[in-house]
């Protein structure tokens, strides 16, 4: 059983290694965002087609890993502009 003066030691100890971590970690720069649209279109185009436009976009995507290969198709992101305004 601890007495109360190393129970407070053992305390600082455990707050002084928590501060250091959290330290560590918001010290560490952030790795790379990549913006992606309807996947796995990477794209930088966040705007809607335009009034009463349609935008199609197909797509396939692979990766090949431990001799094997997987495959997404098709991959369809399809939008279409609504018109505003209208009364």
């Amino acid at each position: 059983m601890l007495t109360r003066r190393d129970q407070r030691r053992v305390d600082r100890v455990c707050m002084t290694c928590v501060r250091i971590a959290a330290i560590l970690a918001l010290s560490r720069p952030p790795g790379p965002a990549w913006a992606q649209g309807g996947p796995p279109m990477v794209t930088d185009d966040p705007d809607t087609p335009g009034n009463g436009n349609w935008e199609i976009n197909l797509a396939t995507s692979g990766s090949h890993s431990s001799g094997r290969w997987e495959i997404a198709a098709p991959d369809a992101d399809i939008n279409y502009g609504g018109v505003t305004g209208r009364n």
